[in-house]
């Protein structure tokens, strides 16, 4: 098994989710953001990952203002994706 397959293994075992686990579960399980809210504000938005950005995409559809702010000159995780 690689390191990926172990870890979801683990995971499941100890019956605990790591934070890209929730992401996912969110956009499985929760179509709006909690409370729905009439506008989104993302902060730092350069640094989002794919995951993040399909997550706010999606509570974004139900929310009447949008706002994504940041500056690619501030990226500090191009590393991972954003």
């Amino acid at each position: 098994l690689d390191f990926a397959d172990k870890f979801s293994s683990w995971k499941r075992e100890i019956d605990r989710v790591d934070f890209t686990g929730m992401l996912e579960r969110a956009l499985d399980e929760c179509p709006v953001a909690p409370d729905r809210p009439d506008v989104l504000f993302v902060d730092e938005a350069q640094d989002l990952s794919t995951l993040e950005l399909e997550l706010v995409e999606q509570w974004g559809k139900s929310c009447r203002v949008v706002v994504l702010v940041g500056d690619p000159d501030q990226s500090l995780y191009n590393w991972r994706g954003a």
